[in-house]
């Protein structure tokens, strides 16, 4: 029986999920995405898994399933109430996107999906950030500002890379994660009042932090009320790696309104059964540079040599032409600076610019980092360009 057509863009989504996961064969990423159509509004939701697995892509699919299901509601901010989704769908029940009679429209269209990434915040403002500050609060507010809380009413709140989270600001969002989710600006004595699924995400043992006094425990037990496992590329079966190659042309294609292009049998056996260093990332950084090099040439079909190809480019390949043409340009014997300097960039370029990834490899803190990248005059975006 042939899928319905449907107006909304999230509902679309959830289709597409669906036909990601219920893969026959799969019975882990099923699991996944049972534990995804089973999030309750007001929920939090806690994602683990290793770098480059998917998790903002896993946290977008929650809020398409979330959305589809019509279980987003923002709570009033007048009257600080808005308890309950008011949509007529009770607490619990979890339909299938395909099966959904899609109501509300107002709270499903103006529903948002808010991405905070917690390591790139200053330590000083992820009060401000988080909830928001009125004018004159702090030196350098000169105007009312909404908070990323008061942003996502309604809707999901995506906290990525929440070990990430400087300790002393962490009681506050505990505190404010309760149900219901209860803030006050910075400079305001007003208790505003938010509705939205809360995902949070880490590549890091958090136990191991709230044993080391780095995570606090409560905060650890409100942010996994229900815990996600994203599973690595190399544990998923072949034929959902099959599907994930398959869907990643399929959008590449889509996305430049061209006719698909075909796999053949040897690249796809290949590609499926490679052991991917950096997961879903990596495969994605490979089928786009294959794909790019198929509009290039003009051909509709891939093969082991645009395999290679494209592995050489984004792997190895690169990472030499780089050290030959410093070695060239620098045939004396390298000072201090000059060897942290090459040791930075080849680390960025093996773990494809992902910065956590980075930081575990050279041992550095973050604030180091990019202190290093402007002592030693690393422009991370000169670098992606030059790889293409």
């Amino acid at each position: 029986m042939p899928k319905p057509k449907y107006e909304w863009s999230a509902e679309h989504e959830a289709i597409r999920a669906a036909n990601h996961f219920e893969i026959e064969g799969s019975e882990e990423m099923a699991r996944v995405f049972a534990q995804m159509v089973s999030v309750r509004a007001n929920s939090n939701v806690l994602l683990r898994g290793e770098t480059g697995v998917g998790k903002t892509a896993t946290a977008r699919l929650i809020y398409a399933l979330a959305k589809a299901r019509n279980i987003l509601a923002p709570a009033s901010q007048e009257n600080g109430n808005g308890n309950g989704n008011g949509n007529g769908v009770t607490e619990g029940q979890h339909m299938h996107p395909s099966w959904s009679t899609f109501r509300d429209q107002t709270n499903r269209d103006n529903a948002k999906f808010v991405e905070v990434n917690m390591a790139a915040i200053p330590e000083h403002l992820v009060e401000s950030e988080l909830f928001g500050h009125e004018r004159g609060s702090f030196t350098g507010s000169t105007e009312r500002r909404y908070g990323r809380f008061e942003e996502a009413n309604g809707g999901v709140l995506y906290l990525d890379e929440i070990g990430e989270m400087p300790v002393v600001a962490q009681p506050k969002l505990l505190t404010a994660l309760d149900d219901p989710r209860r803030y006050q600006r910075l400079g305001s004595n007003k208790t505003n009042e938010s509705q939205f699924v809360a995902v949070s995400s880490t590549t890091q043992n958090l136990e191991e932090m709230v044993a080391q006094k780095q995570f606090h425990k409560a905060l650890l037990a409100r942010i996994r009320e229900r815990e996600i496992r994203v599973p690595a590329l190399n544990e998923r079966p072949p034929v959902h790696r099959e599907h994930l190659v398959n869907t990643l042309v399929q959008r590449f294609c889509e996305r430049h309104k061209i006719d698909a292009f075909s796999v053949d049998a040897k690249a796809l056996d290949f590609l499926i059964t490679r052991k991917y260093e950096d997961n879903v990332r990596e495969l994605n950084f490979i089928m786009k540079e294959i794909c790019q090099s198929l509009v290039e040439s003009k051909r509709k079909k891939i093969t082991m040599n645009d395999v290679d190809h494209a592995i050489a480019i984004l792997g190895i390949g690169n990472r030499e032409a780089l050290q030959r043409e410093v070695a060239e340009k620098s045939p004396r014997i390298l000072t201090l600076d000059e060897m942290i300097r090459n040791a930075i960039v080849d680390s960025i370029i093996r773990n494809h610019f992902d910065v956590p990834r980075v930081l575990k490899e050279l041992g550095l803190h973050r604030a180091t980092f990019y202190r290093k990248l402007q002592a030693l005059e690393i422009d991370m975006e000169a670098l992606k360009n030059r790889r293409k």
